[in-house]
């Protein structure tokens, strides 16, 4: 029996997706630079067995400033955000940290005295500055500079000291980002850069981040705060803060694992003291990532003598004071290898911003501190 062309076509297994029900399409990737503003974005990170991960480590959000794009940038470092100003061409999105004159002009310095001018100073990357400004950058850093050569007629140590620090390629003087937008996935595509002053000339070389993906993150509040006062706030196995005699024996290479409750105690003395009429609370991190909001914090007595901003020497007793402590239960540890310093030794980083609210006034934002542990799987 002869069957009919149509029937052969009918029972075609290709039909349903190429015949008479075609698969839907794919959804057209909207994304373009000038839509950026108000977007956050994590590393695509590249592991060894040739899978991908999201890193929030390297991360970055782009929103409208007053003259322009601007981004907030990590860098791929677990305790600094950068901001850097964006210019939009038809191509990609280029973005630089505010030009830091006098650091350059030092930079030139210490090659050879004398060296730094107004036209080095806009050839590596200050040709939008006013010239007042660039005019001011270059008499305050011959000013620094001088003091530095007088004290080293006395300790030439200290001459070497500062051509170390000013001439080396290592120096980063500006960071550079530009993005580029890929269709075809719907993400941008990286390169993260920095510029500096080595042997007179301008350089630029590669942040560790290099060229890599970034995809977008609609999912979450990512941290974007500079983290302070991380050798104040410690990780510890006790629920009460630490004496002054405990502190003196606790262990720097101490470890926890993900069964253990991690409590953090901040023993510092910044916004330690429990003002009259106000309250206190804080949100808290882990791995950049939102864990609790509007925590509040109990205040407790004390007897504590803090520096005094008019006269540090004398101290100042307070008998009041904020126990800014919290707690974390790291149960998963696979995203800890972010920051390891090794395979066998990840990193977890827990951060607090802090706040206080006096009155009926508004809620206000005190600083972020963080703190980085060592806990190991089971």
């Amino acid at each position: 029996m002869r069957l009919s062309p149509l029937f052969l076509l009918l029972m075609s297994p290709l039909a349903a997706c190429d015949g008479l029900n075609p698969a839907p399409p794919e959804e057209e990737c909207k994304l373009s630079l000038r839509s950026l503003p108000g977007t956050q974005w994590v590393m695509l990170e590249a592991m060894p067995d040739g899978s991908t991960r999201e890193n929030p480590r390297a991360r970055m959000r782009f929103y409208q400033g007053d003259e322009g794009i601007k981004v907030d940038y990590s860098v791929g470092s677990p305790y600094e955000i950068h901001t850097y100003d964006c210019q939009v061409s038809p191509r990609e999105i280029s973005c630089a940290e505010e030009p830091k004159l006098v650091d350059w002009c030092l930079a030139f310095e210490a090659h050879k005295e004398g060296s730094c001018s107004a036209a080095k100073l806009r050839e590596v990357g200050g040709s939008g500055m006013d010239d007042t400004e660039v005019i001011v950058a270059i008499r305050e850093a011959r000013r620094q500079y001088a003091e530095m050569a007088e004290r080293a007629q006395e300790n030439p140590e200290v001459l070497k000291r500062f051509r170390d620090a000013n001439n080396f390629l290592g120096n980063k003087l500006q960071g550079l980002l530009d993005a580029r937008v890929d269709k075809r996935r719907c993400r941008l595509t990286v390169t993260d850069n920095y510029m500096t002053v080595h042997n007179g000339r301008k350089v630029v070389d590669s942040n560790p981040v290099g060229t890599n993906a970034f995809v977008q993150d609609k999912e979450h509040t990512l941290l974007f705060e500079n983290c302070m006062e991380g050798a104040k706030f410690l990780a510890l196995d006790s629920e009460t803060p630490p004496t002054d005699e405990e502190l003196k024996s606790i262990d720097p290479r101490r470890q926890f694992t993900s069964e253990d409750t991690i409590y953090y105690h901040y023993i510092g003395f910044k916004h330690i003291e429990a003002e009259e009429g106000c309250t206190y609370s804080a949100d808290t991190w882990a791995q950049w990532l939102p864990k609790e909001e509007g925590v509040t914090l109990e205040t407790m007595d004390c007897d504590f003598t803090v520096p005094d901003l008019d006269e540090p020497e004398k101290g100042r007793k307070i008998s009041r004071c904020v126990n800014w402590t919290a707690s974390h239960q790291w149960s998963d540890t696979s995203p800890l290898k972010f920051v390891a310093d090794d395979e066998t030794s990840p990193r977890a980083f827990f951060a607090m911003t802090r706040y206080k609210t006096c009155g009926d006034g508004e809620k206000e934002k005190l600083d972020t501190i963080c703190s980085a542990a060592r806990v190991m799987g089971m």
